[in-house]
């Protein structure tokens, strides 16, 4: 066992069963894992303790009264040995962070003189939470900085701040309601400061975009006043399908491909501009358009008005059906269409693409242009091959910026509870967005990660059912969605949470 903890093959142990799994068939554990970052120490030993050994670890630690004074022994013991090493080797940066020949040899010998399965847990979860304590402390220097250190992949796959508070706590604080959190298990519950995300195959490639300097600085200063973030939802004045101009294809076995090229009002792009206008002038720190509702066009217009705001708002623009041509400049592609938004909050530009279809059964609700769609199946005709999830780092944790049905989909669902996202922002055209699968989905990721959801419905799409909310707002420990049927909300945290 001692042997494995440092292989270099060593893909899975489990120290109560006394079990292995190496990369090497019949594997002797005889080649040491070569480190040389304390951030690569770090992911080692994470990996070998999530999962089934932290749980080893939390059902003894909770029931056995020895193991809680060994635990605490233990731990001082070595948290004093760090100290030792770290006056010699100080690691006082973030960015040096190169280990000396010492610590592995170090660290083994601690190991030495473990005799049972219930000591091996506790050493290496102490060796854990030392080294995740430190790298806090280097966190906690730079805490009004942007740290572009992060995500750091290692060889066992990325590691994450693990930021804390945000909106969630601020919900928590107001409404003194505390949920039970399903997530006690795991070891990123249990640790302060970085938590390891296994690479794995997904059907999902994730964007890790940063806010740029500017925008970081301004998130930070309300870090000590949540509520006073104000949320601008701009769902727009399209109430009809009608009101799009449609282009209609046949899909074969009652299906019907479409997609929008235009809306008919003229004054449709003059109406954005003024509700821009007005979330502007009233100092709106986040913008939200819907789905299908801005031009490629006027989104840049969106993010160049909003570039001269002191505010420096987090604007998301909506989306809206654009050709391959347009979107890409050197345009080798085949020729086809995107349900397409364009962000610009970062340092550059970032294309945010839907990654799922939207269908819609027949109705007799459709007449005129739209009468093929009373006997076939509407079938979005779009691309869905641009299939990655952009996460943004923000102060607040990590946001993620969705088009309607991806909401829904569960690997993407798998990824904001795997990646700990604080606030999912969506892009909706939907006949239900406060119901049914869409309050589901809002439920369980604010009970299984605190997440925040702020979603802003097209009101076109309440043409598909017999609802009525173009705003809906999910905040943890709430109990009850914040919601509204306007075309133009703006309100501050604290007052959607009343």
């Amino acid at each position: 066992m001692k042997r494995t903890l440092f292989c270099s093959n060593v893909n899975k142990l489990l120290f109560i069963e006394g079990s292995k799994r190496c990369s090497v068939e019949n594997c002797r554990c005889d080649e040491t894992i070569v480190i040389d970052d304390l951030f690569e120490l770090y992911a080692h030993l994470y990996s070998l303790m999530d999962g089934n050994n932290i749980i080893s670890y939390l059902d003894y630690y909770k029931r056995d009264p020895d193991f809680r004074n060994s635990d605490k022994a233990i731990f001082e013991m070595e948290s004093k040995k760090w100290g030792e090493h770290i006056e010699v080797h100080p690691y006082d940066t973030i960015y040096s962070t190169k280990i000396d020949n010492e610590l592995i040899p170090l660290l083994k010998s601690q190991f030495e003189d473990v005799t049972h399965a219930k000591q091996f847990l506790i050493y290496t979860f102490a060796w854990i939470r030392i080294i995740d304590n430190h790298v806090g402390k280097l966190i906690d220097k730079n805490k009004q900085r942007r740290l572009d250190k992060f995500p750091i992949e290692t060889k066992k796959g990325l590691l994450l701040i693990n930021r804390r508070g945000g909106i969630s706590a601020y919900v928590q604080e107001k409404t003194k309601k505390y949920l039970t959190d399903p997530n006690y298990y795991s070891l990123r519950k249990q640790i302060d400061s970085v938590f390891l995300i296994p690479y794995k195959d997904l059907t999902y490639e994730v964007n890790y975009l940063r806010l740029s300097l500017d925008k970081w600085r301004k998130w930070v200063e309300f870090l000590e006043n949540v509520g006073e973030l104000k949320v601008a939802f701009v769902p727009g004045n399209i109430t009809s399908f009608q009101e799009y101009s449609w282009v209609i294809e046949d899909g074969g076995a009652d299906r019907k491909l479409f997609t929008i090229n235009g809306v008919k009002s003229k004054m449709h792009n003059e109406n954005i501009v003024k509700q821009l206008d007005l979330a502007l002038e009233n100092s709106s720190n986040i913008i939200i358009f819907p789905e299908l509702s801005v031009s490629l066009e006027m989104q840049k217009t969106i993010i160049e008005k909003a570039k001269l705001s002191e505010e420096m708002p987090l604007v998301f623009p909506g989306s809206f059906h654009e050709t391959s041509t347009k979107i890409f400049k050197d345009f080798e592609d085949e020729y086809c269409n995107y349900n397409y938004s364009l962000i610009h909050f970062g340092d550059n530009p970032t294309s945010i693409f839907k990654m799922n279809k939207f269908e819609f059964p027949p109705s007799n609700k459709f007449v005129d242009e739209l009468l093929d769609f009373q006997n076939s199946t509407g079938i979005e005709n779009i691309s869905c091959l641009k299939r990655t999830l952009t996460l943004v780092d923000t102060p607040f944790g990590l946001l993620a910026i969705l088009i309607c049905i991806d909401y829904l989909i569960p690997e993407i669902q798998e990824i904001l509870v795997n990646y700990n996202v604080s606030i999912v922002v969506v892009m909706s055209l939907t006949g239900n967005p406060s119901g049914s699968h869409f309050y589901e989905a809002m439920s369980r990721l604010g009970k299984i990660n605190s997440t925040t959801t702020l979603l802003c419905n097209n009101p076109a799409g309440l043409y598909l059912g017999n609802h009525t909310e173009t705003v809906v707002a999910y905040f943890p420990r709430r109990g009850k969605l914040f919601t509204s049927d306007q075309h133009v909300v703006i309100e501050k945290i604290e007052n959607m949470i009343k």
